[in-house]
Order: structure tokens, then sequence, then C-alpha cells
């Protein structure tokens, strides 16, 4: 047993070093991992019900039947898709407008069905938009989409919608691009 140590003897500080270094790698790769987004980590996921709330399928029924098949219905597009910050933004003044749009969804977008283009953003207003951070959003939101040129209706939801009051409503935005 002597020899076997006083052959391990000169090896033992680097096996120590080893071992200390094992042990704090096997402690700090973990976090470092989870840090950068959980590379490497599966989560289950679940597929929602629907698309749409009730509301919104109520309303998305009534908006197909106002429109004519020259205009074509989508719904949660985010905003960022939609517009972009507009060019001559330093690096960072651009990141962080974009950053106020990338996350935020327009409820519906009536696009021209030749060429898709965006004509109209629909948002329905239920009572979630009452609260002052709700507010403050939707004021950002009208203002990012007026300067950017598309136009916006502010539907309050409803149990029922009119199909002929909303084709007025629309058509009457639409005839003043």
């Amino acid at each position: 047993m002597s020899k076997i140590l006083d052959l391990l003897a000169p090896w033992l500080p680097i096996l120590l070093a080893a071992a200390a270094i094992l042990m704090v790698l096997s402690a700090v790769l973990p976090w470092i991992t989870r840090k950068r987004g959980g590379r490497g980590e599966s989560f289950k996921y679940r597929l929602h019900d629907a698309l749409l709330t009730a509301a919104e399928r109520s309303f998305f029924g009534v908006l197909q039947s106002a429109l004519s098949p020259a205009h074509l219905i989508t719904f949660k597009v985010r905003i960022a898709d939609v517009i972009t910050p507009q060019k001559g933004l330093s690096g960072s003044q651009w990141q962080k407008a974009f950053n106020r749009i990338s996350a935020k969804h327009i409820d519906f977008l009536i696009c021209r069905a030749d060429d898709l283009s965006p004509v109209l953003a629909i948002e329905l207003d239920d009572a979630s938009h009452q609260g002052e951070k709700r507010i403050q959003r939707d004021q950002m939101v009208d203002s990012a989409l007026a300067s950017a040129g598309l136009p916006l209706l502010r539907m309050p939801a409803r149990k029922a919608y009119s199909p002929a009051e909303l084709r007025q409503k629309i058509a009457s935005i639409l005839s003043q691009r």
C-alpha cells in the first residue's frame, strides 16, 4: 500500500485539482445552460382548443360576411410583421422602436386578396382594455399604426354584431385611403 501511495504522491495535487475542477463544473454548467435559454431542455406543450376566443370567433364570422372577396382576413398578427420602424434611426433607436411592437398583436388584419397588402387593422376591445396598462398599450399601438399609415378600427366587444353596420364602418375607413 505504501508503494502505491509513494507512486501517487507526486500526482496527488494534480488529481485533487482535477477533482475540484470537475466539482465546480458540475455545479456551474447547469446554471449556465439555464441562463442561455435551457438548450437541451425538453418542455411539454399542449394544443390550444381554438385559435380564437368565442367572442373573436363570433366577430370573425360577421367580419367574413361583411367583406367582399377582394379582401382577406388574418388574425392574431404580430404588429412587427405588419409595420417596421422608419429608416434613419440609429441602431439602438431602431431596436428600441422595434421592441415596442415586437411582442404585440393585432386581433384582425384585413388585407387585399390580390397582393396581401394590409389595409385595415381591427381590435376588439373588451373589459380588459379598461386597465391603465392596457390603455397605455392601446395608445402606443394606435400611435404606431397611425404613423405607418395603417388605419385601425376599434370595435367594442359585444354578444352580436351587425354585418351591415360593420360593412359600413369598414367601407368608410377604406374609402379614405
